[in-house]
């Protein structure tokens, strides 16, 4: 996963970085050498915050405050912020990359994503992974 800030690799449990993050950024100084472009296709949106043809007002207040507000700060430290959807009144969720395994991910959870959703729906569920 990657910003214009940041780089995050996620490696296996049983791998060392210290084996690993020399060719990591072997790689990474390859590929930006080169010229061409870190992604070939249009991300203007994420696709799981594209509004939708019949997505409800709520579901596309929900993915707008998610692009604009939510998904960039959580950026910003190295995760990122899947909508799965919305049922029920609840907002199904998944943190990635730094996200998932960060020690304030609760803290994220209820001030940087509940709080902000609250008015807009009834409940909140949301996990890492």
């Amino acid at each position: 996963m990657f910003s214009p800030e940041f780089l995050t690799v996620e490696k296996e449990e049983d791998a060392q970085w210290s084996h690993i993050k020399p060719e990591v950024f072997s790689l990474t100084m390859e590929h930006l050498l080169s010229g061409k472009p870190v992604l070939t296709e249009n991300t203007d949106h994420a696709a799981d915050t594209r509004i939708e043809e019949g997505d409800s007002e709520t579901v596309q207040m929900i993915k707008e405050l998610l692009e604009t507000r939510i998904r960039p700060a959580i950026m910003e430290d190295g995760g990122d912020i899947e909508y799965r959807g919305f049922e029920n009144g609840e907002v199904l969720l998944k943190l990635r990359g730094a996200c998932r395994t960060c020690d304030s991910s609760v803290v994220t959870l209820k001030n940087g994503i509940e709080v902000p959703l609250s008015p807009l729906t009834l409940t909140f569920q949301g996990g890492a992974g």
